[in-house]
């Protein structure tokens, strides 16, 4: 199950976890969408946005590789399961194991 650090820190805008799963979650205009789980999250589940919506964008993992290169996996969608697992969508895969720092956009104060 997912350790939920939103619960314990609304205002927790960087963390770092593992990748424990991921899956193929759909296509949509020749696109592939993916869902992963992470041991712990500060992203606060939503309700659906658009497939491909990527200006509901939420935040980003971002992993290094072997080489030093970052790899960022923006966020689309937060969703939690009935069991308690935090699924976070998105058009980039990250393996299992993975360790990422997650960072979660913080709404920008309005005129």
């Amino acid at each position: 199950m997912t350790e939920c650090l939103y619960k314990i820190d609304p205002l927790l805008t960087r963390f770092d976890a593992v990748v424990t799963d991921i899956q193929e979650f759909s296509h949509a205009n020749g696109q592939t969408f993916w869902r992963m789980t992470l041991n712990r999250t500060a992203f606060t589940p939503t309700c659906a946005a658009p497939q491909g919506d990527v200006s509901s964008t939420r935040g980003r993992l971002i992993a290094t590789a072997r080489s030093g290169a970052e790899l960022t996996a923006e966020i689309i969608h937060i969703e939690e399961d009935t069991a308690g697992q935090v699924w976070h969508h998105t058009v980039k895969p990250l393996q299992v194991g993975t360790i990422v720092r997650g960072e979660v956009d913080t709404p920008s104060p309005r005129a």
